[in-house]
């Protein structure tokens, strides 16, 4: 096709589609009720508290369910979650809070030392 060919068909093409009323391709009252999928800020991902031994503590529901869905006996899986926690900010935030090189930081009956 040529230059000329195309464009006198492109030409058509608009001129048809101005003519052509519109129509709708689903009638709104078929509709239901609207669905949100939008992000709403929920709670904390964690928790930090200080032991009586000075341990610290981390706590909170999104960190104990990585906690748990993770295999401790895979040094990958050990290295995801400690990846994992670093994206959620709980390293700066025990650096925030005072933790040390060393400091010893437990999850539930799972203890560690912190490494800065």
């Amino acid at each position: 096709m040529t230059k000329q060919g195309l464009a006198t068909l492109l030409d058509a093409t608009a001129e048809l589609l101005d003519k052509t009323p519109e129509f709708l391709l689903y009638d709104e009252s078929d509709m239901e009720e609207e669905a949100y999928y939008g992000f709403d800020e929920e709670e904390k991902a964690f928790e930090i508290s200080r032991d009586d031994d000075a341990t610290w503590v981390l706590s909170g529901e999104k960190l104990m369910k990585l906690f748990n869905m993770t295999n401790f006996d895979r040094d990958e899986s050990v290295m995801k979650f400690a990846r994992q926690l670093r994206g959620m900010g709980v390293d700066e935030a025990l650096r925030a809070r005072g933790a040390k090189d060393g400091d010893l930081v437990r999850i539930g009956k799972f203890e560690f030392e912190f490494v800065d």
